[in-house]
């Protein structure tokens, strides 16, 4: 195992933060300019998934790094720190995203063109231009079950990824305990919520990929292969 010197976590971290901002960007765009320019959308979409991808790809890539550096630095991996270091990472930026929709919804209708909606129906292929949310979906956002047991909240549809990104944390961090109630509950977890939403069963090869590869050597012929995998199944 091989743990990430500083630069080059800080390499890594900055190539998800790109595909984070492309796909923050794409979503402007299509809240904002599509519906001027429709010919737009497919391209905006396929920047938007492809980022995506390897937003996902990255992610498990560096979860696999850190699951080595705490297996190093405790000498065996402690689910406790690990799930620690997920919730400071997760749970504040999610927090203040909720309270910007607060402020966002209360403030939508003296800022944008229809009561509570950020566009208007002129063009449907804009994520709908909704612009609303009910209390009791927050709940659903906090236990990331949104989109998965329930559906999707509106307000929120650009962190439609988040859910699933927080299940495979937590899938990986059971497995890689390697106690058999653990190892179990999370193989069950996964076929549930894959049962539940096809798509996290089919994005599962490209975050678990990311994960397999952290524990290649690079000079590893393996590597590539395992890089390719995504794409077999993500041919766009």
């Amino acid at each position: 195992m091989k743990i990430l010197s500083k630069n080059q976590h800080v390499s890594l971290e900055s190539m998800r933060g790109l595909a984070a901002i492309t796909v923050a960007i794409a979503h402007v765009i299509q809240f904002y300019l599509v519906r001027f320019y429709p010919d737009l959308f497919p391209y905006i979409t396929f920047a938007a998934q492809s980022s995506v991808m390897i937003f996902f790809s990255m992610s498990g890539f560096l979860i696999g790094k850190s699951i080595q550096s705490n297996t190093i630095k405790n000498g065996y991996f402690k689910l406790s720190v690990y799930a620690e270091s997920r919730f400071k990472r997760i749970y504040p930026p999610l927090i203040l995203s909720i309270v910007l929709i607060f402020v966002f919804h209360y403030i939508s209708p003296y800022v944008f063109e229809a009561v509570n909606n950020m566009l208007s129906d002129a063009y449907k292929g804009t994520l709908n231009g909704k612009f609303l949310y009910q209390p009791s979906q927050i709940f659903a956002v906090l236990t990331f079950s949104n989109g998965i047991s329930s559906p999707a909240t509106p307000f929120n549809q650009p962190l439609w990824s988040l859910p699933f990104e927080v299940w495979y944390y937590a899938i990986a961090g059971l497995l890689f305990t390697k106690k058999p109630l653990l190892a179990i509950s999370a193989i069950i977890i996964f076929l549930c919520i894959s049962s539940l939403k096809f798509e996290f069963f089919i994005y599962s090869f490209v975050w678990f990929s990311g994960l397999i590869i952290s524990y290649i050597p690079a000079t590893s012929e393996r590597h590539k292969y395992i890089a390719i995998l995504p794409f077999v199944f993500f041919p766009f």
